[in-house]
């Protein structure tokens, strides 16, 4: 693993005991209709049903970011026993930090709606 997702896992686990994350689908969605100002993470083996509907429920308002773990990484990087697939990153300098590690990886996918989510971020 490149010393790049490691700081991004640890950036989750960071998060996660500053009680700045928030995990799951339906909690993220809630977030996102409180226009809260989050950065929305996607598990790479997220199903497209669940991806397509999320990106439904951001519209254009929110960027979303597909991040090269599986949910049982992402899930262990935040200390929860079950596979986690959606994240939201609440404080505005830890998801700045977790976006920039994001536009680094090779093959993370981005976008604001369907049509930009094929977009490569190299």
């Amino acid at each position: 693993m490149k010393a790049e997702q490691n700081r991004l896992l640890g950036l989750l686990g960071i998060a996660r005991r500053g009680g700045k994350i928030t995990s799951g689908f339906d909690a993220v969605r809630e977030l996102i209709n409180d226009k809260k100002d989050v950065l929305v993470l996607l598990a790479m083996d997220l199903s497209a049903k669940t991806e397509k509907e999320l990106r439904y429920a951001t519209g254009e308002s929110k960027e979303i970011f597909k991040i090269p773990f599986t949910k049982d990484e992402v899930g262990k990087a935040i200390g929860s026993a079950k596979p986690v697939g959606v994240l939201a990153i609440e404080e505005k300098g830890l998801a700045e930090t977790a976006r920039r590690l994001c536009l680094g990886y090779e093959g993370i996918r981005r976008g604001k709606s369907d049509n930009a989510s094929k977009i490569s971020c190299q």
